[in-house]
């Protein structure tokens, strides 16, 4: 496989974060990036740095129809396609309501599997192709509160491991990138997503306390990243404690764009791979520990809890 005619690339989710930084150093080193957002709004600094920009919504199909279209159009088949496009939800499992959970599979499953489809039929009569799904280190180990968007990513990378055995004989390589927290937007929108479920939980939720505590120490560590001043916290010292590893461990969106970067140009790409040091790390702490004691880390550290609520 050529690399360098694993051209135009399509980048979903390009308004912030993961998607732009990886849409403008593509573009800064030469490749055809066309750049996906919901709001034209987001346009202006991907212009002027060398991308071309496709409205693209993944849960409506005709717009992702008529952004491939627009792209073959103007450069022939899409050599490359990277779903990044994504969305936050914090709450408990028992609490998840069907159209929430439902999202979350369009958003990261259904989408990605229809603008796919559109893009495949054009890689294997090129012979190559190259597609890459954002993951989540969450789709490896279970995480509190975020049962819906962890489920939704472990589906999306066990979708792209079944496909990747298909359409290898074709030239076509799919890689599942599952980074750690990143200091993206995706940070304020999982702060949102879970003061909206501490707003919907009654004052007798047993939830109540728990998704409190992962709001506050969501802000936290926003506070940490985008301030010199030591924040001033009421969060519980094992909650401080996972608000400081969060700040510590968010990687630069750039990090993981580097990583997408290689993955488009090397010979043979990893087909799923743990991206920031901190994924790497959890995933080894995951598998030394049992499940229980994994459960009662996690726990403490992202909702404060410290033991299991007396009957």
């Amino acid at each position: 496989m050529n690399p360098t005619r694993l051209q135009p690339v399509l980048i979903t989710g390009c308004s912030s974060g993961i998607g732009k930084a990886c849409a403008l150093r593509l573009a800064r080193h030469g490749w055809i990036v066309y750049a996906a957002v919901r709001d034209p709004t987001h346009t202006p600094d991907l212009h002027a740095g060398g991308c071309r920009t496709v409205l693209l919504d993944v849960t409506d199909e005709t717009s992702m129809s008529e952004a491939v279209n627009v792209i073959e159009a103007e450069h022939g088949p899409v050599g490359a396609v990277v779903h990044n496009a994504g969305t936050s939800l914090v709450g408990p499992v028992e609490s998840l309501t069907r159209d929430a959970l439902r999202n979350q599979f369009e958003v990261h499953v259904a989408g990605p599997l229809y603008l796919t489809q559109l893009v495949l039929p054009g890689m294997r009569a090129a012979g190559q192709g190259r597609i890459i799904v954002i993951g989540s280190m969450g789709a490896r180990f279970s995480v509190p509160l975020l049962g819906g968007y962890t489920a939704a990513k472990a589906a999306a990378a066990v979708l792209a491991e079944v496909l990747r055995t298909e359409v290898q004989p074709f030239g076509v390589d799919v890689s599942v990138l599952e980074p750690g927290f990143v200091r993206t937007a995706f940070l304020a929108g999982a702060t949102h997503s879970a003061a909206t479920a501490e707003h919907q939980t009654e004052s007798d939720d047993p939830y109540r306390d728990a998704v409190r505590t992962y709001r506050a120490i969501l802000q936290d560590t926003d506070r940490r990243l985008n301030t010199t001043l030591k924040p001033k916290s009421a969060l519980p010292t094992t909650a401080r404690l996972g608000a400081a590893l969060l700040a510590l461990a968010c990687a630069d969106p750039e990090h993981v764009a580097a990583r997408i970067e290689r993955t488009l140009t090397t010979k043979r790409p990893a087909p799923r791979r743990l991206v920031t040091g901190h994924a790497r790390l959890a995933a080894i702490t995951a598998q030394a520990l049992t499940a229980r004691q994994w459960d009662t880390l996690t726990r403490t550290l992202l909702t404060g809890a410290t033991h299991l609520p007396r009957r």
